[in-house]
């Protein structure tokens, strides 16, 4: 971000920074850090690896297992990639079948008026309400770590938000899926963080079989917004659809949790960004 004009303003929500806030937001948590998998014009977050994008990273959502397929790699991988590291280099097996769980967070930002990148998930290291930096690297190389319960927590900021947006089109192939149901099962908590982009619709998912399999699923929804994104009468379509995603899922019972930050203040991309350090 430094070696970007367009960027350098913004180094405070950096990969790296956004990760020592994530911790902290997330103590005693192990946050895995989920990069866009490229940049359009080095501004335009796309994640391709998860949906469908076209040229700016829009979106074309639709149903099947890609999004859960590689959520299930990344967590695998990382799972061998922490047991080489703490086991010197012995194997590690499907990441369901031992332990922890994420709680996501955002990879990179960006600049752009509404193309800032979001994240995804990390794994639950703790074993007490409050653990220190310290003790959660200890507990990652302890048998204990690989042997309890898991609990997710998947987290889209900005653009971020459109992995979350394609992993409830897929939760009914997923859960039918042996492989992946271990992952759909283990998810607690989703949050979008005013998610955005600019494909002019599918911001937020109002489709109503997607929205019940969500509430069917246990999982509970977390929505934090800002003016900049669900006020801009510019992009108009962002608001509806995040008000109808709030009311389809309420109507459903589901729980269902809504704060809109930095209300009375002017839209900005600065309070955009300063969500992360809020919600």
């Amino acid at each position: 971000m430094a070696a970007s004009p367009d960027s350098a303003r913004w180094q405070r929500w950096s990969l790296e920074e956004t990760a020592c806030l994530l911790a902290r937001r997330f103590p005693g948590r192990c946050v895995w850090l989920v990069r866009a998998s490229r940049m359009h014009l080095h501004k335009f977050s796309c994640y391709d690896n998860f949906v469908p994008s076209n040229m700016f990273g829009a979106p074309e959502h639709a149903s099947g297992r890609t999004a859960f397929s590689h959520l299930h790699r990344l967590l695998s991988n990382a799972r061998a990639e922490l047991l080489g590291a703490t086991r010197d280099g012995s194997e590690a097996g499907d990441w369901h079948s031992t332990a922890s769980g994420p709680s996501g967070a955002p990879p990179t930002t960006d600049g752009s008026r509404d193309e800032t990148s979001g994240p995804v998930v990390g794994e639950d290291a703790r074993s007490a309400p409050e653990l220190s930096n310290v003790d959660s690297v200890a507990l990652l190389r302890s048998e204990e770590f690989f042997s309890r319960p898991r609990t997710v927590t998947l987290v889209g900021f900005s653009k971020g938000c459109v992995v979350l947006n394609q992993l409830l089109y897929e939760l009914a192939a997923a859960q039918g899926d042996a492989t992946l149901a271990p992952v759909v099962g283990a998810v607690r908590d989703m949050y979008w963080l005013d998610g955005g982009h600019s494909g002019g619709r599918d911001t937020w998912v109002t489709c109503s079989d997607a929205l019940r399999q969500l509430h069917t699923a246990g999982v509970d929804v977390r929505v934090h917004v800002t003016p900049y994104q669900v006020c801009d009468p510019m992009r108009a379509w962002i608001g509806k659809e995040q008000r109808k995603f709030i009311s389809v899922l309420q109507e459903f019972g589901a729980t269902v949790t809504e704060q809109i930050h930095f209300e009375k203040e002017a839209s900005s991309l600065e309070n955009h960004f300063r969500i992360l350090e809020n919600f």
